[in-house]
C-alpha cells in the first residue's frame, strides 16, 4: 500500500530537482548567448579600429598631397629636400601614429571583450554544475528525511512490541 505522505514528498522532490535543472539550463543558456555576443562585439572592435587606421592613414596621404601641392602653387622646389619633404614626412609620421592608437585601441577593446566572453563561458558551466549539485542535494535531503523517518517508525514500532 503506497503512503499519500511519501508519494506527495517524492513527487515535491522530483519538481523542486527538475526546477533546479531548468533553472541551471536557463542561466547556462543566457551566459552562452552572453558569451557569442561578447566574441562579435570583440570581432567588430578589431574590424573597426583596422578601418579607422585605414581612414586616418588616407587622411594623412590626403593631407600629405595638399600640401605638396600647397608648396608646389607657392612656387617652393619639391626636388631639394628642405620644408615640403619635412613636412610631408611629420604628416605622414602623425598619421600613423593615430592609425596605430586607433588600432591599439581596438585590440584593447577586442581583448575585454573576449575576456568578458570567456567569464560568461565560466558562468554557463557554473551554472550547470550549481543546477545539478543543487538537484542532488535536494534528492539526497529526501533520502535522508525519508531514512530518519523510517528509522523512527521502525523504533516507535519495536516500542510498543508490533513488530512483524
Amino acid at each position: 500500500m503506497c503512503n499519500p505522505v511519501l508519494a506527495i514528498g517524492a513527487a515535491s522532490v522530483a519538481v523542486s530537482a527538475y526546477g533546479a535543472m531548468q533553472q541551471g539550463r536557463a542561466a547556462r543558456q543566457s551566459s552562452e548567448a552572453d558569451a557569442q555576443q561578447a566574441a562579435i562585439y570583440a570581432a567588430e572592435a578589431r574590424d573597426e579600429a583596422q578601418q579607422e587606421a585605414d581612414d586616418i592613414r588616407k587622411g594623412g596621404r590626403i593631407v600629405a598631397s595638399a600640401s605638396r601641392a600647397a608648396f608646389a602653387g607657392s612656387r617652393v622646389r619639391l626636388d631639394v629636400g628642405g620644408t615640403p619633404d619635412v613636412v610631408e614626412k611629420q604628416i605622414v609620421e602623425d598619421s600613423e601614429e593615430d592609425a596605430a592608437m586607433s588600432i591599439l585601441s581596438g585590440e584593447r577593446r577586442a581583448r575585454s571583450a573576449r575576456a568578458q566572453a570567456e567569464l560568461s563561458r565560466s558562468a554557463a558551466r557554473n551554472a550547470t554544475r550549481s543546477a545539478f549539485l543543487s538537484a542532488s542535494g535536494t534528492a539526497l535531503g529526501a533520502g535522508l528525511a525519508y531514512n530518519r523517518w523510517a528509522s523512527a517508525r521502525q523504533r516507535a514500532e519495536i516500542d510498543s512490541g508490533r513488530v512483524y
